[in-house]
């Protein structure tokens, strides 16, 4: 990764020399820029390696670069330390709101305020990292996120400003450079979980839920690496210098190292003696093996089902987090609209009870598990629909009525089946065949109407009490007769 100066989008054009003597160059940035450096038109004599947050990608394979992994770092979502956002998003949440589906907070469980989704400049290997990763939940290797990697901002604090001017630019959004997230409230954006730390809860804020482990690489060329590979005895021949920083048993996978590169945020690898990948080089678009010291926890599962799936019914869901090498303990919690409810796990389980009043429609529940000192937080999603309730209309209106009265007075009553706490509300009517009699109000469940009886034919009439129903509740019918003497 070579990150420019925060600022202004003209910091790319800052120079550096790379060797004493030699010409200055650009500065690259962001990690695709780097290990451009090392082959093809902008291959560059001077440039021995490039420090990269990804992978090889197809061109580099072809033309031979090596990637040597030394450490992990996780990439999360980051919103400004005072945000609309909510305390956690899940992956279908995350990819909601760079397809565009989601924007304004209030849809996933935050404040109101629309939504400002920000990505790394391009070119940056986080940026490619952070789209592979969408494309996996979107299940289309196509997918390319919406949002913007630059905007107008205050140069002062970096929060959005409208009309450009000497303290109002067009700014750079910088891979891991807070400015522009910490004074925006709506603000959201990829960032390293290490630099996150590192740059402390006033400047972001690291939302839970989605969360994306990845290999940090030292990225050289074949010729300045060597061609072997690990399991031949002459890997590295003739290149100890590079052995000794980059390879399986130089100083970047030795002890030594282990507490620097965790002073700058990340995990080291494990070393290629305690089975790990630490040093060992990577010519394919294939990633290492993820295992580090001092881990930060186990990756658990999450799974959830859930029952009650009708308004008016006790909404249940049923999360159950599983870990190798224990059973996983401490809060979840789930999201379903603008509603959140909690729960502690025992014995790896927790049922969340959502209200009956939950309105009808489709969810997806945002199932989110917290993490404690053996397992990191992680999240999934269920799918949730609540239909209408079915309802059943009832009425006490007189069976008979003299010619002479002139209304005739009676109570209707909607009552959700099957029962519920919840009671009925919404428009009722009385009719005679299309003619409306009476008109009146669903409340608590009770209705009062009075219909007048001149508009009743002696003898038998037949009669209908129609109940409406609302966006959560089914319509329903009751039919009677009232004779006129």
């Amino acid at each position: 990764m070579y990150p420019c100066t925060p600022g202004s989008s003209t910091d790319s054009t800052q120079f550096i020399t790379l060797r004493t003597g030699a010409t200055a160059i650009p500065r690259p940035n962001g990690s695709g820029a780097g290990k451009a450096l090392l082959y093809g038109a902008k291959d560059n004599p001077s440039v021995t390696f490039a420090r990269s947050s990804g992978g090889l990608n197809d061109a580099e394979v072809s033309a031979g670069l090596k990637a040597y992994p030394f450490a992990v770092d996780t990439l999360v979502a980051v919103t400004a330390p005072v945000t609309n956002a909510p305390a956690s998003l899940t992956p279908q949440q995350l990819l909601g709101i760079y397809n565009g589906t989601y924007t304004n907070w209030s849809q996933v469980g935050g404040k109101d305020g629309v939504i400002n989704a920000l990505k790394p400049q391009s070119g940056s290997g986080t940026l490619s990292f952070f789209v592979a990763q969408l494309q996996k939940i979107a299940g289309d290797s196509t997918f390319q996120p919406k949002g913007h990697d630059h905007e107008l901002a205050d140069t002062a604090t970096g929060a959005p400003c409208a009309t450009a001017s000497a303290t109002c630019v067009d700014t750079l959004v910088q891979e891991h450079d807070p400015t522009l997230v910490t004074h925006d409230p709506n603000a959201i954006a990829p960032f390293s979980l290490g630099r996150a730390n590192l740059a402390g809860p006033d400047s972001v804020s690291v939302l839970k839920g989605w969360n994306a482990r990845r290999a940090l690489y030292n990225v050289l060329r074949s010729k300045d690496a060597g061609n072997a590979t690990p399991d031949n005895p002459a890997w590295f021949a003739g290149t100890d210098a590079m052995n000794a920083v980059f390879g399986k048993d130089g100083f970047l996978c030795s002890a030594a190292a282990r507490p620097i590169i965790e002073a700058n945020g990340f995990k080291q690898l494990l070393s290629f003696n305690d089975g790990g990948a630490c040093g060992l080089p990577v010519g394919t678009t294939s990633a290492p093996d993820l295992s580090v010291y001092d881990s930060d926890g186990v990756n658990p599962v999450v799974s959830a089902t859930v029952s009650g799936t009708t308004y008016g019914a006790v909404h249940q869901v049923a999360v159950t987090v599983t870990g190798a090498g224990g059973t996983p303990t401490g809060a979840v919690s789930v999201n379903l609209g603008s509603w959140t409810g909690s729960g502690t796990l025992s014995g790896g389980t927790a049922t969340i009870t959502a209200p009956a009043t939950l309105p009808a429609g489709s969810y997806d529940a945002a199932v989110t598990y917290q993490g404690d000192s053996n397992f990191r937080d992680a999240s999934t999603d269920v799918a949730l629909v609540v239909a209408k309730a079915r309802t059943v209309s009832s009425e006490t209106f007189a069976a008979t009525v003299k010619r002479s009265a002139k209304t005739l007075a009676g109570t209707v009553k909607v009552v959700l089946a099957p029962a519920s706490s919840v009671a009925a509300s919404g428009p009722v009517r009385v009719l005679k065949g299309s003619k409306v009699l009476a008109l009146g109000t669903v409340r608590n469940g009770v209705a009062h109407l009075s219909l007048k009886v001149a508009s009743l034919s002696l003898g038998k009439n037949a009669l209908t009490v129609k109940y409406a129903g609302t966006g959560n509740l089914a319509g329903s019918a009751k039919k009677f007769t009232v004779t006129k003497k």
